[in-house]
């Protein structure tokens, strides 16, 4: 039997200080002793919550190089939106793909549900899970990215 640290202290009646690292990772830290030694340990997770974060953010030029290294990892990149294609399915479901090329023209198709305000020649920020290999249906799609969140760094 498995016993998680939020269970332990809610019986022996410990203060716990939780928080969420990206959409992956979340830490339960248990508050006890001194004052200070809680300060210490929060500011420790917050420092390590950033260098997480940062961690996550990539070029395409990497993930390209190395594309299993990446797989079904979360990932963040900035580049030049290209091949912008807003769809709406058989099902009425908007979508929209797109490139995200880097400086020397390399890239990497990102998909998104609904329909972000971006157009070629945007500079964006896409946030998700990288798949080297994607198959729906009878389709299958290479070095993609499922954003869970896009947004226009300069139109």
């Amino acid at each position: 039997m498995r016993v998680h640290c939020r269970e332990l202290c809610q019986v022996v009646a410990v203060p716990i200080l939780s928080f969420r690292v990206g959409t992956r990772h979340k830490l339960d830290i248990p508050m006890k002793g001194s004052p200070l030694l809680n300060a210490l340990t929060v500011a420790l997770s917050l420092l390590l919550s950033f260098l997480i974060a940062y961690a996550a953010e990539t070029t395409v030029k990497a993930i390209l190089e190395n594309p299993s290294r990446y797989d079904g990892q979360e990932v963040t990149i900035s580049g030049k939106a290209s091949s912008v294609k807003p769809t709406t399915s058989r099902k009425g479901n908007d979508y929209m793909t797109f490139q995200v090329l880097d400086s020397s023209g390399a890239g990497v198709t990102v998909f998104t549900w609904g329909h972000p305000t971006i157009t070629s020649g945007s500079v964006v920020q896409a946030t998700g899970t990288f798949r080297q290999v994607k198959r729906v249906g009878r389709r299958t799609f290479y070095n993609q990215i499922d954003a869970n969140r896009v947004s226009l760094v300069k139109p």
